[in-house]
């Protein structure tokens, strides 16, 4: 009966966690809006019923729990496209496999300084008993509640500006290693505590040598897009300033030929003027002001 108390336990965290990383990315649909803590505590009952409903014989199954769960809370609670969605959750199911490669790790380690006295087996929830199971719940709370604290807010930075084929080419790899190293840990028929540290080290390194690698990629895009958008900008920004200039120079133009047919017109009109021929000067402003009317208009 012990099992179900840790899985119910492993079930509210990722609940919960799911929660707080889907409210960064996401706002919630307008029927959760107003209670929204209402709404968050209710789907606990839920899941406990869940839990203490499901036959032990399931508990081999349980690693499909986080991923299904992850999308129910995404899809039901929270509003937005499908394809952002499904990118945020697998960004945060490869954080919740960098939290197992983590705890795993650190089980095996403890296993080993114990000298076997602390037996970490396959299937923990089917298998590990009490000592074990509070161990793997201690050390995946302390692992997973700062990285959707501390990492999840700075991964979102750096998300908006991720293309399709670049995030596979980074998330594939992740989850290869992982799928790989548990056939590994699953089918591994020995029981040397050697090389079961070995497996889960190596396992370890390789999750956290391809976070590193993501990180680094990511941050790497991230600065060449925001000089690509610097240089986008000031390439407008010249644009405006050439078409500004060619206003301003037309503008220049039709002003120096007004300057030069006005003075060509109070030319004319002095002369008439000092000719004595007054009424032809007249004539002729009428005649400017006459054309003057029909320009404007």
């Amino acid at each position: 009966m012990y099992r179900y108390f840790f899985l119910i336990y492993i079930v509210v965290i990722l609940y919960l966690s799911s929660w707080t990383a889907f409210k960064i990315f996401f706002p919630l649909k307008k029927g959760f809006r107003r209670h929204t803590r209402l709404f968050s505590a209710a789907g606990i009952p839920i899941l406990l019923l869940f839990c203490l409903l499901m036959p032990l014989s399931f508990f081999r199954y349980v690693s499909v729990l986080p991923p299904i769960l992850l999308l129910l809370v995404c899809l039901i609670f929270f509003q937005g496209h499908l394809r952002e969605k499904l990118t945020v959750f697998v960004v945060f199911y490869l954080t919740l496999l960098f939290t197992e490669s983590v705890t795993v790790f650190l089980l095996y380690v403890i296993h080993f300084l114990t000298g076997g006295k602390f037996p970490v087996c396959n299937m923990l929830f089917l298998n590990a008993g009490i000592p074990v199971l509070t161990a793997y719940i201690i050390l995946y709370s302390a692992v997973l509640i700062p990285i959707c604290h501390k990492v999840v807010p700075v991964i979102k930075q750096y998300l908006d500006i991720l293309t399709l084929p670049l995030f596979l080419r980074l998330a594939g790899p992740y989850l290869a290693t992982y799928m790989l190293t548990n056939c590994i840990l699953l089918f591994l028929s020995s029981d040397s505590q050697s090389v079961r540290l070995f497996f889960s080290l190596l396992y370890f390194a390789a999750i956290f040598i391809l976070s590193v690698y993501a990180f680094r990629n990511i941050r790497i895009f991230a600065e060449r897009e925001r000089e690509r958008t610097i240089l986008h900008f000031r390439k407008q920004q010249l644009e405006h300033q050439l078409q500004h200039s060619e206003i301003l120079s037309r503008q220049y133009m039709e002003v120096k030929k007004n300057a030069h047919d006005i003075s060509s017109h109070l030319t004319a009109i002095r002369f008439l003027i000092d000719s004595g021929k007054r009424s032809e000067a007249q004539k002729y402003i009428r005649s400017i002001l006459k054309q003057r009317e029909v320009s404007e208009k």
